[in-house]
């Protein structure tokens, strides 16, 4: 059986190395755990596709699909999600080595012993962080950017981006302390938008202007989003295969929820023609726009059961169809009359007849 652990060691090379690169370029985003012991991501490649991974004690792999056209095993998509899901499961949660407590040590110290410790091991990360948090505790500032100053400096010689990344952190943390407003807003506004959104940081970001301040600011930023996109988009026509409007979805959608701008994120969903990526839109839209969510829906069911192929696609299609029926019923008949058609247009195939038949149903509740 795969394992989390050793999956690597089984796998054809060319979908290891291509599924290791999704990863390494953060390609898996939106991993989650939507059942017991089974996890959903999202694998953006020519487009974003979802993959479904069931695991026996959090290591033993009994169970995954994606919904790419790859039917041959495991794809990169698949080998992607477990690259992160490993990092999350194993990597993470592995436990580490009892570290020495340095920031107590440094309590116990002089700042010129502490400045020659740190000089005599200036590439240990877990040195120079006890010296930042004793310089903080002691309420010298100056000292503790100077150590964090060259930390990135290390790191970056190093190549290490992800101590580059933590470094920066403490920087907000120092800023934080000292008031200072504009690099408090640089990281913020940094790490809010990181390889993938962070609410958090950038909840602190709007919380360094009053609203007026926001409005601008934001706007500002969307607006440089966009421009930035359809530029790199005209630079590359004719040698990318996306849309820009998949990347104005993605750098877009989480600003007009936090913001409340439905109308905007409506706009960007009906542009998409991918069901995943669309309902996990549908919870803040509905309300407002149950009629418009309807037309958007019905094309990409039929464009769903076009292209479903095994019991596993028919049972989710069918699942989005209910979600659909239940917070839409003005649209009851319309999806209802679609499973029909799908069903008269594919009739051997018999587990999606038997899967579209339980929406058929619903006409009698």
């Amino acid at each position: 059986m795969l394992t989390l652990k050793d999956f690597e060691l089984q796998l054809n090379e060319t979908i290891l190395r291509r599924g290791k690169q999704y990863y390494a370029d953060g390609a898996v985003t939106g991993l989650e755990e939507t059942g017991k012991s089974i996890w959903h991501a999202k694998v953006i490649g020519s487009t974003t596709y979802t993959v479904e991974i069931k695991l026996i004690d959090k290591n033993k792999i009994e169970d995954y699909s994606c919904n790419c056209p790859y039917g041959e095993g495991i794809c990169k998509h698949i080998a992607a999600a477990l690259f992160r899901l490993k990092e999350v499961l194993i990597i993470t949660r592995t436990a580490q080595p009892e570290k020495p407590d340095f920031k107590t040590l440094f309590q116990k110290i002089s700042l010129e012993e502490i400045a020659e410790l740190v000089q005599q091991n200036m590439d240990t990360v877990e040195i120079r962080q006890g010296a930042v948090d004793s310089a903080i505790d002691r309420k010298d500032l100056s000292l503790a950017k100077k150590l964090i100053a060259e930390g990135i400096k290390i790191a970056r010689q190093k190549g290490h981006p992800g101590i580059v990344s933590e470094w920066e952190k403490e920087l907000l943390r120092v800023a934080v302390l000292e008031e200072d407003k504009e690099t408090i807003r640089h990281y913020t506004k940094y790490f809010a938008f990181d390889r993938w959104f962070n609410r958090d940081y950038y909840i602190q970001w709007r919380k360094t202007f009053t609203a007026a301040e926001w409005k601008e600011v934001i706007e500002k930023h969307i607006a440089e989003k966009i421009n930035q996109i359809e530029q790199a988009y005209q630079k590359n026509k004719g040698k990318v295969w996306y849309s820009p409007d998949v990347l104005l979805l993605d750098a877009l959608a989480p600003i007009y929820v936090e913001e409340e701008y439905w109308d905007r994120l409506l706009a960007l969903v009906s542009k998409d023609i991918d069901l995943d990526r669309i309902l996990q839109y549908h919870t803040y839209l509905v309300k407002e726009y149950p009629s418009e969510l309807l037309a958007i829906y019905l094309p990409a069911f039929e464009r769903e059961g076009d292209t479903a192929g095994n019991r596993g696609e028919y049972i989710n299609l069918a699942g989005k169809m209910k979600t659909a029926i239940e917070s839409i019923p003005e649209g009851k008949e319309k999806i209802i009359a679609l499973a029909r058609d799908l069903n008269q247009k594919y009739p051997r195939r018999p587990a999606m007849v038997q899967e579209l038949n339980k929406i058929i149903a619903m006409d009698k509740g």
